[in-house]
C-alpha cells in the first residue's frame, strides 16, 4: 500500500526496522489524547493542558533521546532492503 509509506516511519527506523521508542511515543500520545478527551466530557470543561504536556514530552522525548543517544553505540547492521 504505497499511500500508508509516510505513516511507516512514524514506527519504523529509516532501514526499516520497527522502532520501540516511536511506538512508544505514539503510545503515550493517544493515552495523552484519550485522557483529555475523557476529562472534556466528564467535567464539560477544557482541562489545563500544561501538565499533559509536560507528560508527553518528559516522557515520549525520553524515550525517543535515548534511541538516538544509543544509536552509535549499536553495531551497524548490514545494507538491507526495508519492506515495503
Amino acid at each position: 500500500m504505497p499511500e500508508l509509506k509516510p505513516l511507516r516511519s512514524v514506527v519504523y527506523e529509516s532501514n526499516g526496522t520497527g522502532s520501540f521508542s516511536r511506538a512508544a511515543g505514539l503510545l503515550i500520545v493517544v493515552v495523552a489524547l484519550a485522557w483529555v478527551t475523557y476529562l472534556v466530557f466528564v467535567n464539560k470543561a477544557i482541562p489545563d493542558l500544561t501538565n499533559v504536556e509536560i507528560f508527553v514530552l518528559s516522557t515520549a522525548g525520553s524515550f525517543y533521546g535515548i534511541n538516538r543517544g544509543t544509536a552509535k553505540l549499536q553495531p551497524k547492521e548490514k545494507d538491507e532492503k526495508p519492506p515495503e
